[in-house]
This record gives C-alpha cells, sequence and structure tokens, in this order.
C-alpha cells in the first residue's frame, strides 16, 4: 500500500485527511496550528516536524494550500519536500493554480525522479466532507494511475484530462461556469422578487425546469433561503480562481463578454471588503450591486 502524505488540513484538506485515514490509508500530515496536531493524532495520523520529514515518509504527497507560491515554498525551502522526497514520489498538487506553473513544475521535478501532477477539485466543502469530489489530472498517466487508489477514498470521479497544465486548465474554465450560473441564478432571484415572486417558489421551479443547477439544487435551498450563507469559498479564493481563468481567457486574444462581467462582480465585492465573507452571500450582496453600482446599470 502506498503511503500517503498531506499538506494543507484547511477546510478542504481536513475532510479529505479524514476520509483517507477512515480507509485505512497510513497518512502523514504536516501542519502548523496544534488543534489540527492533536485533532489528527487522535484519528491515528502521524505527524511530521516538517515537509521534508513527511515526504521521506510518503510515496504520494497530496497538496492542498492557496497558491502557487505557497507549493513553490513547501517544495523548495530548506526543510521543504524536495529535501526528502525520493526517486519515485508523485506529488499530486490540488491547489487551484495557473496552467504554466504545473508545466514549469512537472518538468523540474522529473529531473529529479519525482511525478507531479496537477490534480485540482471540485465539489466544495461538502464534497470533501461526503467524498464526492471531482479530480481532474494532468501529467503522466501512470503517475495518475498510481494514485487512483487513494484517490478513491476521496472523490466521486477522477477524470484524466492530458498533459502537465490541462488539468489547471480545465478546473479554471469549470469555476468560470460554476461562478458564472451561480451569479445568473443570484440576479434572476433578485428580478423575481421585485417582480413580487417568492424565491422559494422561483427555486422550486427552477429545479422542476431546465435552469436547474447546483446553485439551484444545493446553494440556494441549503444556504441562502434560510439565510444562513454559511457555505462556499471566501471571496478571496473565489476571486483569485475567476482572475486566473481572465487571464487564461485573455491569452486566447478572443473576447469572452459573459466571463468579463463574472470578474466585475468579484471585484465589485473585492473593493468592498469582502474578501473573508462566503460566496453564499453573494446574493445578499447582488441587491447593492445591481441598485447602487454605476458599472452595472
Amino acid at each position: 500500500m502506498e503511503r500517503i502524505g498531506l499538506i494543507g488540513t484547511g477546510i478542504m484538506g481536513s475532510p479529505m485527511a479524514k476520509n483517507l485515514l477512515k480507509a485505512g490509508w497510513p497518512l502523514t500530515i504536516y501542519a502548523r496550528r496544534d488543534n489540527i496536531k492533536k485533532e489528527f493524532k487522535k484519528l491515528g495520523a502521524d505527524l511530521a516536524l516538517t515537509p521534508a520529514e513527511l515526504a521521506a515518509k510518503s510515496s504520494i504527497i497530496f497538496l492542498l494550500v492557496n497558491y502557487a507560491k505557497d507549493v513553490t515554498e513547501l517544495l523548495c525551502a530548506a526543510d521543504g519536500i524536495l529535501s526528502g522526497a525520493v526517486p519515485g514520489t508523485v506529488i499530486a498538487d490540488m491547489t487551484t493554480t495557473d496552467p504554466e506553473f504545473p508545466r514549469a513544475t512537472s518538468k523540474q521535478l522529473s529531473a529529479k525522479g519525482i511525478d507531479y501532477l496537477d490534480a485540482p477539485i471540485s465539489g466544495g466543502a461538502l464534497g470533501a466532507q461526503n467524498a464526492q469530489l471531482v479530480i481532474m489530472v494532468g501529467g503522466k498517466k501512470e503517475a495518475m494511475e498510481r494514485c487512483l487508489p487513494a484517490f478513491t477514498p476521496i472523490s466521486k470521479k477522477v477524470v484524466y484530462m492530458g498533459e502537465s497544465g490541462s488539468g489547471q486548465t480545465v478546473k479554471l474554465i469549470h469555476n468560470q461556469l460554476s461562478y458564472t450560473t451561480y451569479v445568473a441564478v443570484c440576479e434572476a432571484v433578485v428580478l423575481g422578487e421585485k417582480l413580487g415572486l417568492s424565491a422559494e417558489n422561483m427555486i422550486d421551479v427552477f429545479n422542476n425546469g431546465t435552469a436547474r443547477s447546483f446553485t439551484t439544487e444545493v446553494r440556494f435551498p441549503r444556504f441562502i433561503l434560510n439565510k444562513k450563507y454559511d457555505m462556499g469559498v471566501p471571496f478571496s479564493t473565489a476571486y483569485k480562481d475567476i482572475s486566473l481563468a481572465r487571464e487564461v481567457t485573455e491569452s486566447t486574444n478572443v473576447n469572452f463578454p459573459v466571463s468579463s462581467w463574472i470578474y466585475k462582480y468579484m471585484k465589485y465585492c473585492m473593493d468592498r471588503n469582502a474578501a473573508n465573507d462566503y460566496m453564499s452571500t453573494m446574493f445578499a450582496k447582488m441587491k447593492d450591486i445591481l441598485g447602487h453600482a454605476e458599472e452595472f446599470r
């Protein structure tokens, strides 16, 4: 059995690590927070003091951090992963980055005999908790196949996309579409309410018609209609993803107006101190966006 290392025990990584342990996988984690260390020690995980120590104990390493620069630091610091990893190690990087980053990193690590996969995930915190994630993989197919048994306890679907960078490319396009759908539903419900309709009745219609989506089936019923707004990634994460998607879009030299408008919505919220708010609060912010922002009239 492969030995799994995992770095990034946040909203996504923590439930994924727990699902790996439940499935019986030998797991080593590296974490800075004492409460996380105590929790996972009780659950049976091995604790590493440094990324290098984690790498020395692991044949497959999962990374779930915020930015490409965080991945680079984990890899290249004096006590980083590359100081402990041996040839034959597979690194599955689930961080969302620009597609060029995995292409360059894969080439760099290949020279050391280490396989690097871009393996971003979709499904949100609920998907992580319920092992219902989708994993999009770019890189060597043989390395992906080695990871498949370890992907099984944390996901419902693994899609091999092709060469390095292709996993990140589809992730950015996916997130662009997901946020576009979300914003469109928010607009539709605000419109209906202004015309005297019930939000609950509209969502019921959408879910039984052709307008249904994850937003209408999960986000609105579970987190928005009840005004809890307590689920979803922070705006800062969504804005990062949309900004990366915008860069990929611009690289095609083709104008995609819908994508441009979604970026404007996100930037409007970020400019008004929404960085730490859940994305589910977008619906509550929509009335301000549509009623007061000149750029949206």
